[in-house]
């Protein structure tokens, strides 16, 4: 991974989104059928979050 440098900055991510994105995860997750499906309907919203972070370090 890649260290942030001077020539590097930072946005913040809204803790709002990253919650709700949680949120609607764990719920949807724990009605899921399986635990296959729960594991995927988490593993996504992951990524979803993980998105947000990358989109939030914009590089000068």
């Amino acid at each position: 991974m890649p260290s942030l440098t001077a020539h590097t900055q930072t946005k913040p991510v809204p803790g709002i989104l990253i919650d709700q994105i949680t949120r609607d995860a764990l719920r949807r997750a724990s009605m899921a059928p399986t635990y296959m499906e729960a594991l995927d309907i988490t593993g996504a919203a992951l990524i979803a979050v993980a998105y947000l972070v990358k989109a939030g370090v914009k590089h000068v």
